[in-house]
């Protein structure tokens, strides 16, 4: 059992944490924006060895699915994540009011008004690349109802600040916990429910191919897809050299119906895994490799 989760212990716990949360993010927000993004990514850095089991994690990670080139990867993405925690902290000043129009590069945004103009929702699915935040503030903030299935902070402190600017945008949240009935309600709004399917999945998961080695899957894009005729598109939020955030989708497709609906579901869950993992070839020191993908 985690410390704040404990019956006892939890509630002290989970102050303390918020206290230290508290101090981190004013420290933050007192410095000049590119004096932040250099002390995120020096503390990301840091981390790989405050951490040392996560570090073996990612290096193991990257090397198998990226060859020797792998480590290099692996330890930019520490540093990267340092950076996108700041922009979480610092996401009022950065993105709130017009702002978000300089710093979001949008691509494909035809792809999601056509898969809208179908009248079944879409399913915007995507990975733990870049600024995955930033896709659904940018997104809200540019008028579309987007429904996001979260996983819930174990603080309750931190959630709820963590939550504000999401609810400033506009965006709504669905706890991945029961996300189902909430889910479909989305779509039949014809609404935007969005869904990062990149990582291990205990639960209602499918085993489909990721870099090469077999890995369980969320099934519920595919499934939900099959089911309701929503359509799929899948994105990415990398980060380009001059720091915006380009936020791009994929062309939509349905799950394809076949004999058998669990072959229906492998296929769909294959095609979304094989394009998140071509955004993540493309940057792969942007994507989280500390995780325990492969279990």
């Amino acid at each position: 059992m985690k410390l704040e989760a404990h019956p006892v212990v939890g509630l002290p716990v989970s102050l303390a944490v918020y206290a230290a949360f508290l101090v981190a993010r004013a420290g933050v927000l007192l410095l000049p924006e590119g004096a932040a993004r250099v002390a995120g990514r020096l503390m990301g850095g840091a981390s790989r060895f405050v951490l040392p089991g996560r570090a073996r994690t990612a290096r193991r990670n990257a090397e198998a699915a990226l060859g020797p080139g792998g480590a290099a990867a692996a330890r930019e993405s520490f540093r990267h994540f340092g950076e996108v925690l700041v922009e979480m902290v610092r996401a009022h000043r950065l993105f709130g009011g017009d702002r978000w129009k300089d710093r979001i590069v949008f691509e494909g945004l035809e792809h999601v008004d056509a898969a809208l103009a179908q009248g079944r929702g879409v399913i915007v699915t995507g990975a733990h690349l870049g600024n995955w935040e930033a896709a659904g503030w940018a997104m809200s903030l540019r008028g579309y109802r987007v429904n996001t299935v979260v996983k819930p902070s174990r603080n309750r402190f931190i959630r709820r600040k963590l939550e504000s600017f999401r609810r400033a945008t506009g965006q709504a949240t669905i706890d991945k916990k029961g996300a189902m009935r909430e889910a479909i309600r989305a779509l039949r709004r014809n609404e935007i429910l969005a869904i990062l399917a990149d990582q291990h999945a205990r639960r209602d998961s499918i085993e489909v191919p990721w870099f090469g080695r077999p890995a369980k899957t969320y099934r519920t894009p595919a499934t939900l897809s099959l089911r309701y005729k929503a359509p799929i598109v899948t994105f990415a939020a990398p980060r380009l050299p001059d720091g915006r955030i380009r936020l791009v989708f994929d062309a939509p497709f349905v799950a394809e119906e076949a004999e058998d609906a669990e072959e229906a579901i492998r296929r769909a869950t294959a095609r979304i895994a094989a394009a998140l993992e071509a955004r993540i070839r493309e940057t792969p020191g942007q994507w989280l490799w500390m995780h325990r993908r492969w279990r």
